[in-house]
């Protein structure tokens, strides 16, 4: 299988999201259930990116009746019992269908990825290097973005100079650029393995919060320089604004990635508790 997934004879989407889970993956309702020769899924998942393409799904179900088990399978999306409900018509990122699909289908052994009950923690491994992905796209539509206006102003002319010659347009993209590049140091960060082999959770979830804000602001700023020509079809700046924004939803949404990080900072650091505490014996409170 792995062998035909890198010679692209098969495609994958990631089937987890569902409409009352949404961010919250342990909420998922689609269930598994053993068999005499392997498993039943059943339930539904909606916002599945890819899936009007894909010829295999990744999906994620509960395996443990109510509790906190869940495992991962790959299913094959022409199977019978698998039907894609419908598709959803999105604000950006149209060259990727999304699409709800139900299942009702038999699955053998072997369609479990990994060993059952491990299902949450692979999909939270696939999910840091969608993050690391969204925040690659990202600095490199800000920085092909920016790079437009600096050529464009560089080129038009307002009010007897060109744009870039008028200070408060050159420092605005200054600022933009700035952060672009120091979202790319985060990136560049959150890629170094820990310990060899994981990337780090919450640096991935630091690098794609900072990228799609950063990136984001970059794009619209850019579109703002272009004025009308860069609200119109023409240019594809227009498109790039609408892209950019599912970054802050989809692969973990800005608030879920400031849960991880919050998690990271919540930990006892002795050196500077005992640094803390030598201050408040000095500070002249009572």
């Amino acid at each position: 299988m792995l062998q035909r997934a890198l010679s692209g004879e098969v495609v994958g989407c990631i089937a987890a999201t569902e409409a009352g889970g949404g961010s919250d993956l342990t909420g998922i309702r689609v269930q598994a259930t053993r068999t005499t020769s392997g498993w039943h899924l059943d339930g539904a998942k909606c916002f599945t990116t890819n899936a009007g393409r894909a010829s295999h799904a990744l999906v994620l179900a509960r395996t443990a009746g109510h509790g906190q088990e869940f495992t991962l399978f790959l299913v094959p999306l022409d199977a019978h019992g698998v039907r894609i409900k419908g598709f959803f018509n999105t604000l950006g990122v149209r060259s990727a269908d999304t699409a709800a699909i139900e299942f009702d289908v038999d699955l053998p052994e072997s369609a479990v990825v990994g060993r059952p009950g491990s299902g949450m923690f692979i999909i939270l491994k696939v999910l840091d290097f969608e993050r690391v992905a969204a925040a690659t796209g990202l600095v490199a539509g800000a920085r092909y973005a920016l790079g437009l206006a600096v050529a464009y102003m560089r080129d038009r002319t307002q009010f007897g100079k060109r744009l870039f010659d008028h200070q408060a347009l050159r420092h605005r993209l200054t600022d933009r650029w700035a952060e672009v590049e120091a979202a790319a140091a985060l990136l560049d960060r959150a890629c170094e393995p820990v310990r060899g082999t994981f990337l780090g959770h919450h640096q991935v979830a630091a690098a794609k919060l900072v990228a799609a804000r950063s990136c984001g602001a970059a794009i619209d700023e850019v579109l703002q320089v272009f004025g009308a020509r860069g609200f119109t079809e023409a240019y594809p700046l227009e498109r790039m604004y609408r892209d950019a924004r599912l970054t802050r939803i989809g692969g973990g949404t800005d608030e879920v990635l400031r849960e991880i990080i919050s998690l990271h900072l919540d930990v006892e650091h002795p050196g500077l508790r005992s640094a803390l505490d030598e201050l408040r014996r000095n500070d002249g409170t009572p």
